[in-house]
C-alpha cells in the first residue's frame, strides 16, 4: 500500500474533524512531538524533510511548511506518517486525531498556498471494489487524499488486473508534484473532508478491473463543473488525465495567430506558461478541421468551410493512440505529442510510443549522475534512444544514428 492506494472503500459515516485550524503554527519539529513514539528515528526523517524539501518556495511556503508536505509523501515502512495519520483520521474516536492537528495546521497552511487545480485525476486500490459504488452515491472522505494526474503512475503501484481505478473531477485540489518526495509521481492533493458523488455505476473493463467516476462536490454543486470525460469516453487503462489551474483563463483569442502550436512546446523549452505564451502549447486531435468555435487546443488556419470531424472512423486505438498525424476520431482527451520518444519535456501529459525515456522518481532530488531517466529541466542532447515514424500505418522503431 501507498499514497495512492490508502483508500477505505467502507461506507462507514464518521465525524466531522475539526478544531486544528484554531491551532497556532509552530516548527514541524514542535508539530510532530506528540506522536514521535509512533514513528521510527522521527527526528532524521524532519531532517531529511528539511534539507530536500522545496525551498525557498515560488508559492511563499516556509521551509517547515514545504518540508510538512515533503515528510508526508515519504514512503519508509508501516510507520509512514501518512499511514499513520490516515489511520488515526479513520478511527471514529475523534480524541485520537487531537495528537495531529499541530501537524494539520502547519500541512493544511502549505496546501492553501499551493496552486488550486481544476480537472481530472487518479486514485487506485488492488482490489475489485467496483460494486460497493452505485450511481448518485454520495461519499465523504475524511483522509488525506493523494491522486495523480497520470493513469499509468497509479497502475504501477496497483499490480493486478482485479484492481478498481478511481476517476475524479476534481474542483479544489492542490497541486502537490514539486514538492513531494517523488516528483514524477504528478501528484495532487485532496483535502480531509472532501465529498464526492458517483457520477455512475462503474465501468467494468475486459480485465475484470473496474473504473469508479467520480465528482468532487460543493455548496453550489447543481452543475457540473468540470467536463465529464465519461460523457463521450469509454475510459482505458493507459489514458492521461489533464488538469488546469484555476488561475488559467478561458478566453479565445480572436487572432488567428494565437490559435498555433508554440514552436518549443513539446521540447519544454518555452519560457512562457499556457496562459502567458501567445500560442497554445497543446496540439487538437483534430488540428486541421476541428469544428469547436471554443477549443482551446492549437489548430491550423481555420475556414469556414471546413468539414465535420463527426463521420470520421474512430481510431482503433482509441485514447492511446500515440500517432500524433494520426487522421481517424479519438475519444475526447486524446492528445499524442509529435516528439514522440524524442521528448524531454518532463510534464508532457501527451501519449508517446514506448522507447521513450520514463520520469525518474526522483526528480530534482536525484543525485545519480550516471541517471538515464527524465528530470526536470532535461537539455535537449538528452533525448530518448529511439526515433518512431509510421509507414503504411505501422508504428516503425530506430536506433538514433
Amino acid at each position: 500500500m501507498n499514497r495512492f492506494t490508502d483508500i477505505d472503500v467502507t461506507s462507514k459515516r464518521l465525524p466531522a474533524v475539526y478544531g486544528y485550524q484554531n491551532q497556532q503554527l509552530v516548527p514541524i519539529e514542535k508539530a510532530l512531538e506528540p506522536i514521535e513514539s509512533q514513528i521510527n528515528d522521527l527526528k532524521g526523517y524532519i531532517k531529511t524533510a528539511k534539507k530536500y524539501c522545496h525551498f525557498p518556495s515560488e508559492d511563499g511556503l516556509t521551509r517547515d511548511e514545504s518540508a510538512a508536505v515533503y515528510i508526508y509523501t515519504m514512503e519508509c515502512d508501516e510507520t509512514s506518517l501518512y499511514r499513520l495519520l490516515n489511520k488515526a483520521l479513520r478511527d471514529a474516536n475523534r480524541q485520537n486525531i487531537k495528537v495531529w492537528f499541530p501537524y494539520l495546521k502547519l500541512f493544511d497552511t502549505a496546501l492553501d498556498k499551493l496552486p488550486t487545480i481544476k480537472g481530472n485525476v487518479w486514485r487506485g486500490i488492488p482490489l475489485s471494489v467496483g460494486n460497493s459504488f452505485t450511481g448518485n452515491q454520495v461519499l465523504t472522505w475524511w483522509t488525506v487524499n493523494s491522486c495523480s494526474s497520470s493513469v499509468n503512475v497509479i497502475k504501477d503501484f496497483l499490480g493486478n488486473n482485479e484492481s478498481t481505478l478511481f476517476l475524479i473531477e476534481i474542483i479544489n485540489g492542490k497541486k502537490v508534484s514539486g514538492y513531494t518526495a517523488y516528483e514524477g509521481e504528478d501528484e495532487v492533493i485532496l483535502k480531509i473532508g472532501t465529498q464526492f458523488r458517483v457520477k455512475s455505476n462503474p465501468l467494468e473493463q475486459s480485465n475484470k478491473a473496474h473504473i469508479v467516476h467520480l465528482i468532487e462536490t460543493d455548496d453550489n454543486d447543481d452543475d457540473e463543473l468540470v467536463t465529464s470525460p465519461m460523457k463521450k469516453l469509454s475510459v482505458t487503462s493507459n489514458s492521461e488525465a489533464s488538469m488546469s489551474p484555476n488561475r488559467v483563463s478561458t478566453q479565445v483569442p480572436d487572432n488567428d495567430q494565437e490559435h498555433k502550436l508554440c514552436p518549443f512546446a513539446n521540447k519544454g523549452t518555452c519560457r512562457y506558461k499556457d496562459n502567458q505564451c501567445r500560442y497554445r502549447h497543446k496540439k487538437c486531435q483534430n488540428y486541421d478541421s476541428c469544428s469547436q468555435d471554443k477549443c482551446l487546443l492549437a489548430h491550423a488556419p481555420r475556414s469556414p468551410s471546413q468539414p465535420s470531424t463527426g463521420n470520421r472512423k474512430e481510431c482503433k486505438s482509441g485514447i492511446e493512440c500515440f500517432n500524433p498525424d494520426c487522421k481517424f476520431r479519438h475519444p475526447e482527451g486524446w492528445s499524442a505529442c509529435d516528439d514522440g520518444t524524442q521528448c524531454i519535456n518532463y510534464d508532457c501529459i501527451s501519449n508517446h510510443a514506448y522507447g521513450r525515456k520514463q520520469k525518474c522518481r526522483d526528480g530534482k532530488q536525484c543525485k545519480n549522475k550516471l541517471c538515464k531517466f527524465l528530470h526536470p529541466n532535461n537539455d535537449t542532447e538528452q533525448s530518448g534512444i529511439k526515433d518512431v515514424k509510421y509507414e503504411d500505418g505501422k508504428l516503425q522503431l530506430s536506433e538514433n544514428s
